[in-house]
């Protein structure tokens, strides 16, 4: 590290942008003693006389549990602190911005972990998580068909438990895990048989490298993976009941029975063609058939048997009964429905 030295009457001329080393030794407002911190000036106090600075990534790497902690606890940034000007040196950067990059990504998840706050980091981390489980040894556990299918598999896990349960990895439960793979997976996805005979099983492994990497609390993973194995039958079984398909599944998997391809362009078209005739074929029939309805039921005529001077007997409500009395004095009540024969 170079530190860039003035003469005795000169001042550092700091400016936003510029690389400070903090003095060694100086003990700040959470107790903590300095060392080795340093970072880009990102905003400068003429009033104060005080400048913040944004930590490189040797200060990221190297801050304590305790400071991390304690910013939270106090609501304090993490990434940043002010200092008085004489606290500072003016320095060369020591970092690259590829450097930085990885600690701060690394100390975005320290941070989350000492806080519970995994559902912060999890969209920011995800390619990173599947770039180590790819070379990790769980990785090794998997056969070929879940090694090819591991991205996809683990991409829409995380999408649905999201969108459905309103939950991150870090928040999973081994319930919640179980209705995924026997519910919202088969309900919404449209895959074959081979990504569904073992989609529970390789999440049962992802599961147990989150926790051996501390990206989810201990224990959680290995009751999540424990609930997971031997329930890839249940899924594929799951996953081929139509009676649980979602909309947009049932018109996917409409359109593979039919022999349509929906990954070409032209074949899609078709399929969707068929479909909007089909709907428009629907919609005439209901139509005629709502028309039919609104029509009166004529009915042959209940009392065409009897003549104008026929006996008969009639009850009305309330047990009133006229006997034998000719038709036409009672034709009127009777059609009415204000009285009944007997």
């Amino acid at each position: 590290m170079k530190i860039l030295k003035f003469g005795k009457s000169e001042k550092p001329d700091f400016k936003v942008g510029h690389y400070v080393k903090v003095n060694e030794g100086m003990v700040i407002e959470t107790g903590e003693t300095v060392n080795n911190w340093a970072g880009k000036i990102t905003e400068i106090n003429p009033e104060h006389d005080t400048v913040e600075i944004t930590f490189d990534a040797e200060t990221l790497n190297s801050i304590s549990d305790t400071y991390l902690i304690e910013c939270d606890e106090k609501g304090y940034d993490h990434y940043t602190y002010r200092f008085g000007r004489s606290d500072l040196t003016p320095i060369e950067r020591r970092d690259t911005e590829e450097e930085y990059h990885a600690a701060a990504k690394a100390y975005d998840l320290r941070f989350a972990q000492l806080t519970g706050d995994m559902a912060s980091v999890e969209d920011s981390m995800r390619d990173e998580w599947f770039r180590l489980f790819s070379k990790s040894p769980f990785f090794e556990q998997l056969n070929e068909t879940q090694k090819e299918n591991t991205d996809f598999a683990i991409e829409v896990f995380i999408n649905y438990l999201e969108g459905y349960l309103g939950l991150g990895l870090y928040d999973c439960t081994p319930e919640d895990a179980k209705e995924m793979c026997l519910d919202i997976l088969p309900r919404k996805v449209s895959a074959d048989d081979e990504f569904f005979g073992s989609v529970a099983s390789l999440l049962a492994v992802f599961f147990e490298f989150l926790e051996e990497n501390g990206h989810i609390p201990a224990g959680n993973g290995k009751a999540i993976s424990d609930t997971l194995k031997g329930m890839d039958k249940e899924t594929l079984a799951a996953s081929k009941d139509p009676s649980n398909w979602g909309m947009a599944k049932s018109m996917v998997m409409s359109a593979q029975e039919q022999g349509f391809d929906l990954t070409d362009e032209d074949d899609k078209n078709r399929f969707m063609q068929m479909q909007q005739l089909n709907a428009l074929n629907r919609a005439a029939s209901q139509k005629r058939q709502s028309l039919f309805a609104s029509q009166p039921y004529v009915n042959e005529d209940p009392y065409k048997d009897f003549g104008r001077n026929t006996k008969v007997s009639v009850r009305y409500p309330g047990g009133k009964v006229r006997e034998r009395v000719s038709f036409k004095r009672v034709e009127k009540d009777l059609r009415a429905g204000k009285c009944e024969l007997i």
